[in-house]
C-alpha cells in the first residue's frame, strides 16, 4: 500500500495510535496553535476518553453539506464509483489542488456478479424515475414528443418540407402560394 502512495509522489507512513490521533487533533484545530497534548496512561485516572483530547471547540452543522468546526468552514462531497478497477489519477488530481483540502477514501470490492445486478438495478431505478417525470409533465400539461412544437402559420398539411418553409418570406405567385415546393 505505501508503494502505491510513493509511485503517486504522496509521502506516506505507517501511524500508531498516538500518531492517528494526533492528526486528527492537527486537523480539528486547524486554526488554531493548541499543542497536541496526550498519553495513554492519562485515560483511566481521568475518566476522559481519546475524543476529548481531540475534538475542536465546536461543531455546527447547518446543512446537509456544509459545517462549521472551531473556527473553520468546510463542506463534505461524496462520490461513489461503480467501476471495475479504480484509477489512481482521480486521487492524484485531488492532492494536486491548491488548497486545503481532506481526502477520505472508503474502497470496497465488490463481487462481479453482485457489481453487474447494481448496475443494472440503477439503470432501472433511473429509467423509472424519468418515466415518473414524464408522467408528472403530461399531466400538468406539457406536450410530449413533437406535440406542440409547431407554431401557427408555419405550413399546413403533413409535408415536413413545406411546413419549414412556409412563412418564411421566400417567392410566392400572384395567389400567395409558397413556389418554394412547386414542381414537385
Amino acid at each position: 500500500m505505501l508503494n502505491n502512495f510513493k509511485r503517486l509522489g504522496v509521502a506516506a507512513e505507517v501511524l500508531d495510535g498516538k500518531a492517528r490521533l494526533a492528526q486528527l487533533h492537527a486537523i480539528f484545530h486547524m486554526d488554531e496553535q493548541v499543542p497536541f497534548q496526550f498519553e495513554w496512561e492519562w485515560l483511566a485516572p481521568s475518566g476522559l476518553s481519546t475524543k476529548d483530547f481531540i475534538t475542536p471547540s465546536g461543531f455546527e452543522f447547518r446543512t446537509g453539506k456544509q459545517f462549521r468546526m472551531g473556527k473553520k468552514y468546510g463542506a463534505v462531497s461524496f462520490v461513489q464509483i461503480l467501476a471495475p478497477e479504480l484509477n489512481d489519477r482521480m486521487l492524484a488530481d485531488f492532492l494536486d489542488m491548491e488548497s486545503s483540502l481532506i481526502v477520505n477514501l472508503h474502497i470496497q470490492s465488490v463481487d462481479q456478479v453482485k457489481a453487474i445486478k447494481t448496475v443494472k438495478r440503477k439503470i432501472t431505478d433511473l429509467d423509472r424515475s424519468k418515466i415518473e417525470e414524464q408522467k408528472k409533465a403530461v399531466r400538468a400539461g406539457y406536450p410530449q414528443g413533437g406535440e406542440g412544437r409547431r407554431q401557427s402559420g408555419q405550413g399546413a398539411g403533413k409535408n415536413p418540407e413545406k411546413a419549414g418553409q412556409a412563412g418564411r418570406g421566400g417567392p410566392q405567385d400572384r395567389q400567395g402560394h409558397d413556389q418554394a415546393g412547386a414542381g414537385r
